[in-house]
């Protein structure tokens, strides 16, 4: 998940009047999908380059 469109998501609610009181990297971790990629798992899943994250 990009850090940015989780930043985007807490502006829009916080615009929408939503009391978020945590910054938008305390809300998603994304350690699962990279370890798959570290592993090579994904790149062996997509048969070479992984398309662009």
């Amino acid at each position: 998940m990009p850090a940015s469109a989780v930043a985007e998501a807490v502006e829009v609610a916080r615009q929408a009047g939503t009391n978020v009181k945590r910054k938008p990297a305390d809300l998603f971790d994304n350690t699962f999908a990279e370890n798959l990629d570290k592993s090579g798992f994904l790149k062996e899943l997509w048969g070479g380059q992984v398309p662009e994250k």
